[in-house]
């Protein structure tokens, strides 16, 4: 299923009073990017949760918000008594040196710096990474389900945008021969002029003139080439795959095709005609830039 590299993503799991919410936002960009946002007492799982959405989002970028509530955390604080200890007998010894009174309270030895800290919190990774996994896996649903939906919708425009381009191709196809007898005629017309009827063009030396203005202009190859250029994006838009970078190189292909014949054409029409096939390439390609 071809999938738009935009999108929303959200899901929550709840055990045993314990809560996580993860939520996903995904932009285009040319590579997989994630920004993920878990805080620091998840830090030990970022790398497992950046796996799982490698897994899930080969591009894009992705923003990844982790909010959770745990129960049954150890809270509070907790007296540093190896620093507390230090602190003591450094002013007991400046108390002696200087003869300074010995009023050290509890309340004032307290606010000195490292002395009180949080209590270490007990977190079993394991159960939480299975929670944290499963809301992460029902947000990729949520995600890739609404990816999926906006992708189908730029296939069937793409489908379109390809069968335009084929129905072009074919004009230039019907008109070349067109191209070839067109300017046998401007050759007999210009003789005619320059000579003002008294001289015609020899019928060998004509045709020969003709062949070679029809060999420098000739767009068979190119012709062929694009027709199994959208033969190929086809079929990409069918695949399971992600079809993103593979039909970002085919527009290349498009427009490499294009440009030759636009540089070969011995007639408006068909510069026209090749200018025309290079707009609708551009916008598939523009559209293909939201593919992943």
């Amino acid at each position: 299923m071809i999938r738009s590299m935009t999108g929303f993503g959200r899901g929550e799991c709840s055990r045993n009073g314990s809560r996580f919410t993860v939520e996903l936002k995904t932009v285009n960009h040319r590579f997989f990017e994630p920004s993920i946002r878990m805080g620091r007492k998840l830090a030990a799982l970022e790398n497992d949760l950046r796996v799982l959405l490698r897994e899930n989002i080969s591009r894009g970028k992705v923003e990844v918000s982790v909010t959770y509530e745990l129960a049954g955390l150890e809270t509070g604080l907790e007296i540093q008594e190896e620093t507390l200890a230090v602190y003591i007998q450094k002013l007991r010894e400046l108390g002696k040196r200087y003869r300074l009174k010995d009023d050290l309270g509890i309340s004032e030895i307290l606010t000195l710096p490292e002395v009180l800290k949080p209590a270490e919190e007990q977190i079993d990774l394991e159960e939480v990474w299975a929670m944290l996994s499963e809301a992460a896996k029902e947000a990729l649903a949520n995600l890739n389900a609404m990816r999926e939906a906006e992708g189908e919708r730029i296939r069937q425009d793409l489908l379109e945008k390809a069968e335009g381009m084929r129905e072009g191709v074919e004009k230039l196809k019907i008109h070349m021969p067109q191209v070839e007898e067109e300017y046998r005629k401007k050759l007999i017309q210009r003789v005619e002029e320059l000579t003002e009827g008294r001289m015609s063009l020899d019928p060998g030396v004509l045709e020969n003139e003709v062949v070679l203005f029809a060999d420098k202009c000739c767009i068979d190859e190119e012709l062929v080439r694009l027709n199994s250029h959208i033969t190929q994006m086809r079929t990409l838009l069918d695949s399971k795959e992600p079809v993103g970078r593979p039909l970002d190189f085919l527009m290349q292909e498009f427009n490499r095709e294009a440009n030759t014949i636009a540089s070969k054409a011995g007639d408006l029409a068909v510069t026209q005609q090749a200018l025309e096939l290079k707009k609708e390439i551009e916008k598939v390609r523009e559209q293909i830039q939201n593919l992943e």
